[in-house]
């Protein structure tokens, strides 16, 4: 009784394990968001580009993870072109 008392004021003060990663998973969608007018300007050809470009800049020597929200955007809108549901959830958008 006493744990589950503490565990649920612990919650209120710090959030559950779900509302902090769903706190995380929000950044990093704004952070991939950031990327899509740039990434919507581009040709299909230039997304098709995109994947060596990616291996380039790594055989360069830049962070994997700093280029892991750039190619989360561009395989977003490459999904988004080629199947076309992208904003089926969110009705705001249609």
């Amino acid at each position: 009784m006493v744990v589950k008392a503490f565990s649920k004021a612990f919650g209120k003060v710090f959030g559950t394990r779900n509302d902090r990663l769903l706190k995380k998973y929000r950044v990093r969608v704004d952070k991939i968001n950031t990327f899509e007018p740039q990434m919507r300007k581009l040709t299909d050809a230039e997304l098709k580009t995109m994947t060596q470009t990616f291996r380039d800049r790594v055989k360069q020597g830049e962070d994997v993870e700093e280029l892991r929200l750039e190619a989360l955007a561009v395989a977003r809108e490459t999904m988004d072109r080629a199947i076309g549901i992208r904003n089926i959830f969110n009705q705001t958008q249609l």
